[in-house]
């Protein structure tokens, strides 16, 4: 017997010959052995004649059930012997006989499913015994208790999985099948099954588990997996998923379009139930080109499809059905829908392609006065915002707002409506590099202004040059150190011509050094004019 704590209370026994065809085996033993040591087990009791230990039993019912020695159990039977040396537990209940299994059959490899199992039966009995309790009892961790028990939910999410798909019950070798494949299972690939939402995760196992999915799931990168699980709750929620074809060959096919489709829909957020009309290209997994013929009306930043869905959904189908090249289904689908533009009388060029949503998603990270730049094309904007970035630095900033004033000013009249959709020769990129470069080029040449504006600066800068280098070092002029000579013929210089030396050894001049030269005599004449 087994008290709420799990202990165990000795229970008579004794030890003698049974029948053997009183003996059965239990459902929850996880022991396993392997065919060679299985053969050598059956070679063994045949040299003996007999079986080398006890059979654990307890009575139930009419026969006795093993707890421990069902291997050898098995190469009794199986080399047709007829009694077996028994040792009978009397008085064993239901968990105290799972508890014993488990104790008794340490050696050898443990199915996980069914250790899972026999766990499962003590937690579930009427005993109370808790997942700690029974882990001191046997002496293992909780941990381990944890993970086999995933093994049985797994089991029975894919028996009903099975079940659903077959629309009836499973039959015993169905459930032997499932049994086997789920004992297989390495704890990974359980924790994969756990990681993939609906849909996913019996359409992996069926394609018998592909790398490829499991090496994202598992990515060392915590966000880029979390992205990764989220894309697929979304194709799972948006009826994507379910909607594509589940045969295992399709799975790798209809695993790829749909991460493609849910990125491209994320590019698109901007137009409302998108994720409908892609549902309708699902089962074909119709190229992402397709999706791009829906026509689409925008106001402002927001879009529609301005095309019901079951009309869409009939000229994909029926174009699908009746063609099975690609580019015969693609002039089928946009032929109809340029007809049903026609009948409807909506203007082509009312109406635009799904390429715009994706840019007018890209502004969502734009700098505001961009975002807000209305007057300017979808396209215009977002040019623009990949020329600056997000957080454009002060000269991109001043010059991007010069530009959006300028082409503001000749695109709208009066009352702020605009007058020319798009610019007149070069493009508001090109506007805008030409205004930053002049924007740097005045500030350097500011910067120049201010440094041929101070002689003090000039003088300093011509003896660190003379100084500079080993070119002097050691030459003289008569007796005197040539760097002597040549700082003293530099202090009797004219300002005109210090400026001119300075700007002949600048590497970059952006006034040309002859220019320098003629506003420093310009300057020298104009002072000495009103002195």
């Amino acid at each position: 017997m087994t008290d709420r704590n799990c202990e165990m209370t000795p229970t008579p026994h004794d030890i003698r010959t049974l029948n053997i065809s009183h003996l059965r085996e239990n459902a929850w033993n996880p022991n396993k052995m392997d065919d060679e040591d299985y053969e050598q087990l059956v070679a063994e009791v045949r040299r003996q004649g007999r079986i080398c230990k006890p059979i654990v039993v307890r009575p139930v019912d009419d026969h006795y059930e093993i707890s421990d020695g069902a291997h050898n159990y098995r190469a009794a039977r199986d080399v047709g012997l007829t009694e077996v040396l028994c040792e009978i537990v009397e008085n064993m209940n239901e968990t105290e006989a799972r508890i014993q299994t488990f104790m008794r059959n340490q050696h050898g490899t443990h199915d996980p499913l069914l250790e899972g199992f026999m766990f499962a039966g003590i937690l579930d009995s009427d005993d109370n015994v808790s997942n700690r309790q029974l882990a001191e009892r046997l002496g293992t961790s909780e941990g381990k208790i944890r993970r086999s028990l995933k093994y049985v939910e797994v089991y029975e999410m894919r028996r009903r999985y099975a079940e659903t798909k077959n629309g009836e019950p499973l039959d015993s070798d169905d459930d032997d099948s499932v049994r086997e494949s789920v004992s297989t299972l390495k704890l990974r690939d359980v924790d994969d099954y756990f990681k993939l939402p609906d849909v996913f995760r019996d359409r992996w196992f069926d394609a018998l588990r592909p790398a490829f999915v499991s090496k994202r799931l598992r990515d060392s990168n915590p966000e880029a997996a979390g992205e990764f699980a989220l894309a697929l709750e979304r194709l799972v929620a948006a009826g994507i998923a379910a909607a594509t074809p589940s045969t295992v060959l399709k799975f790798g096919e209809s695993y790829d379009w749909m991460l493609a489709v849910d990125e491209w829909l994320q590019e698109r957020t901007s137009i409302e139930d998108l994720e409908e009309y892609v549902v309708c290209c699902a089962p074909w997994l119709l190229s992402i080109k397709f999706l791009d013929i829906l026509p689409c009306r925008y106001q402002d930043d927001a879009g529609e499809v301005v095309m019901p869905l079951d009309a869409w959904s009939e000229y994909v189908s029926a174009a699908c059905q009746r063609y099975a090249d690609e580019d015969d289904r693609y002039s089928a689908i946009s032929s109809r829908v340029f007809e049903w533009l026609r009948e409807k009388g909506v203007n082509r060029s009312d109406v635009c392609g799904l390429e715009t949503a994706r840019l007018i998603n890209e502004l969502n990270d734009a700098p505001e006065v961009l975002r807000n730049a209305r007057f300017l094309a979808v396209d215009e904007r977002v040019a623009l915002f990949r020329e600056v970035g997000q957080e454009p630095r002060e000269l991109a900033t001043a010059a991007l707002q010069a530009v959006l004033s300028e082409v503001q000013a000749r695109r709208t009249d009066d009352d702020g409506e605009s007058i020319a959709p798009v610019p007149a020769g070069l493009s508001v990129v090109d506007v805008f590099r030409a205004k930053l470069r002049n924007l740097q080029r005045d500030g350097l040449i500011a910067c120049e202004d201010e440094f041929f504006g101070d002689s003090d600066k000039i003088a300093s800068r011509l003896k660190g040059w003379l100084n500079d280098g080993k070119e002097l070092c050691g030459d003289l002029i008569g007796e005197r150190p040539a760097v002597d000579v040549l700082e003293e013929r530099l202090e009797s210089l004219a300002m005109p011509e210090l400026t001119l030396l300075a700007a002949v050894i600048d590497d970059n001049p952006v006034v040309p050094s002859k220019k320098r030269w003629i506003d420093a005599v310009k300057a020298e004449v104009s002072s000495d004019a009103k002195n």
